[in-house]
């Protein structure tokens, strides 16, 4: 893993970030991130401590939340609570708010831990709902584009509703989300709670895992390896890629401003590219070449089965966020960090 602190472009990223924190919203100056060493979690835990936030950061290992923030020298202070979600919580520190990022949220894992996937997602959900309540916290969960299941051919917006087989063991994932916000919605409406919802797309960024085996990662990884790019399909369909560094920044801003009970997509409008389009723009950038290899039938199964998959961000416009880059550019910045 590289530590992505010696890195200039990282820097302006998280200075970027940081930029939408307010820091007299957090009267006490302590927030909770849960899965705080994954993609999204780690940029928001840099983001908040560079404001000089005390961030209590969850994980389940803790020579992994050692190795990746290990070398960082912002001003505030980082804390790291071993411990895994779908376990209520063993300790009482107020916090202004809390970020569950935590999720299995890449291919493999849907095929190999279908179970732990919706644990997380729900029990996970649930025990931090419950401290929030304790904390009087606001809760920002952080949901997926999946949820919104096939589509007939026009973007996402927050109102879709599309098909998703329950029956079959891949949809852990986006059925495990939507029963997520469900109750999101329930604790609101029981206990009065305060939770805003971000919808991501298929984010992409420097913060990826190494684990990931998300396409972007993948194609990302081999392409700074000087390896060719390995497709295991004809790549047709259609994503919205937003760059880790604005879909943090939009996550900051529905925590400050976001409605109540609100889900807000978060979703690059010049990210809109194919899963062929992606991997001609990282061979491209890279100078390398594609290969097209067959997929295993355990790798085809865990293939989200939508073949396009658009997500509007009129939403979250109206809202006042529309910073994004577009996707040469946030590869580029990706491909610049890593290297």
């Amino acid at each position: 893993m590289k530590n992505l602190y010696k890195s200039s472009l990282y820097q302006e990223d998280i200075a970027y970030i940081s930029g939408f924190l307010d820091i007299d919203k957090f009267p006490e100056k302590k927030i909770l991130i849960t899965g705080v060493t994954g993609m999204i979690g780690s940029v928001l835990a840099d983001a908040c401590l560079a404001k000089g936030l005390t961030v209590l950061g969850m994980g389940r290992n803790k020579s992994k939340a050692e190795k990746r923030f290990s070398g960082n020298n912002f001003k505030g202070d980082f804390q790291f609570i071993e411990h895994d979600v779908i376990n209520p919580l063993n300790f009482n520190i107020k916090v202004d708010c809390i970020i569950h990022a935590a999720s299995n949220a890449y291919p493999k894992m849907f095929d190999e831990h279908p179970v732990d996937t919706m644990l997380a997602n729900i029990y996970g959900l649930n025990n931090m709902l419950e401290y929030a309540r304790k904390s009087d916290a606001r809760v920002v969960y952080i949901s997926s584009g999946e949820v919104y299941g096939q589509s007939k051919g026009s973007d996402f917006d927050e109102e879709y509703q599309g098909f998703v087989d329950i029956l079959h063991y891949r949809s852990c994932y986006p059925s495990a989300k939507r029963a997520a916000e469900t109750l999101c919605s329930a604790y609101i409406k029981e206990y009065g709670s305060d939770v805003v919802i971000a919808r991501l797309s298929h984010i992409y960024g420097a913060t990826a895992t190494e684990a990931d085996t998300r396409a972007a990662t993948q194609f990302i990884r081999d392409g700074i390896e000087n390896k060719d790019i390995i497709m295991k399909s004809t790549g047709q369909q259609v994503r919205t890629y937003t760059y880790v560094a604005d879909a943090a920044a939009g996550i900051f801003h529905i925590l400050q401003n976001g409605q109540n009970g609100q889900a807000y997509n978060i979703a690059a409008p010049e990210g809109i590219v194919s899963i062929k389009q992606l991997a001609e723009i990282i061979a491209n950038i890279c100078k390398v070449n594609i290969q097209m290899v067959d997929a295993s039938s355990s790798e085809k199964n865990s293939y989200n089965p939508v073949l396009r998959s658009v997500l509007s961000s009129d939403k979250i416009k109206e809202l006042g966020f529309n910073k994004y880059y577009n996707i040469r550019k946030g590869i580029e910045r990706t491909i610049k960090i890593l290297k």
